[in-house]
């Protein structure tokens, strides 16, 4: 019997104070990179302990409490805890502020190069992408305070820098936020793990007007503006070809993707 199905099979008896089962030896616990393991499977991120429901991974220590929360554009996000925080685990797609008004779609480069009110926008405009990536948008639709659902908020930059201390620091946050594997981020994708199943995808960004970075990074915007430059605002960065994550800045007509935080 698979030790996975073992653990499985255990967790009644752990979780509704049965009888104990004594085992002599150790138990070596790896983390899985399939992306559909057995129903049953337990792995340790480093953080926690989850396990493989049939659909997503769950905590079985309440150390990441995965739930759902919902745009009034009828968009469901997972939702996933990360130390005290509780973060979307999918990128934002609504087209419509928590107060039901419409933000603008933008397709044309030079339109959108001199925007200065809030607008999205799918990678490429294509349609398609928005299912994967969610929607890139400028600051000014982040500077409204109405792009996310009620009781949730655009993290501020010491959102950010939380999220990335509790998590090892620069150095080592990246990949425990990047989604694992290549199937959506560029070879060689170092260090990606998602073990705070965070799941960090490159929906790349549109800079200059013109679209870039699909499939390499991942950029989020705070909702901050840069205190040495207030036409830039600060975000968060990560990148295919490293685990870091970086805190910088973009033009706040730059489009990039959005995770909502809990407040």
């Amino acid at each position: 019997m698979k030790l996975s199905t073992i653990l499985f099979l255990m967790l009644p008896i752990l979780f509704y104070g049965q009888e104990k089962l004594e085992i002599q030896g150790a138990i070596i616990l790896e983390n899985s990179e399939q992306e559909t393991p057995v129903p049953g499977t337990i792995r340790w991120t480093g953080i926690d302990f989850q396990g493989w429901n049939g659909l997503t991974w769950v905590s079985l220590t309440g150390g990441a409490e995965v739930g759902t929360v919902m745009d009034l554009d009828g968009n469901e996000y997972k939702t996933i805890k990360i130390g005290n925080q509780i973060w979307m685990a999918q990128n934002l797609k609504t087209t419509v502020y928590n107060d039901d008004e419409v933000i603008d779609q933008i397709t044309n480069e030079t339109t959108w190069q001199n925007l200065t009110q809030g607008a999205w926008c799918n990678h490429s405009n294509i349609e398609a992408n928005d299912q994967i990536y969610g929607k890139l948008y400028n600051w000014y639709a982040v500077q409204t305070g109405k792009l996310c659902p009620d009781e949730w908020s655009v993290p501020s930059n010491a959102d950010f820098i939380q999220l990335s201390d509790y998590l090892g620091g620069t150095d080592l946050a990246g990949g425990k936020l990047k989604q694992a594997g290549t199937e959506l981020w560029t070879d060689p994708n170092v260090g990606a793990t998602n073990e705070t199943g965070f799941t960090a995808l490159p929906g790349g960004n549109r800079a200059n007007g013109s679209f870039n970075g699909l499939g390499n990074d991942a950029t989020f915007w705070s909702s901050d503006i840069d205190p040495m430059d207030s036409n830039k605002a600060k975000d968060l960065y990560m990148p295919h070809t490293s685990d870091n994550v970086g805190h910088f800045s973009g033009q706040k007509w730059f489009g990039y993707s959005v995770r909502c935080l809990k407040d």
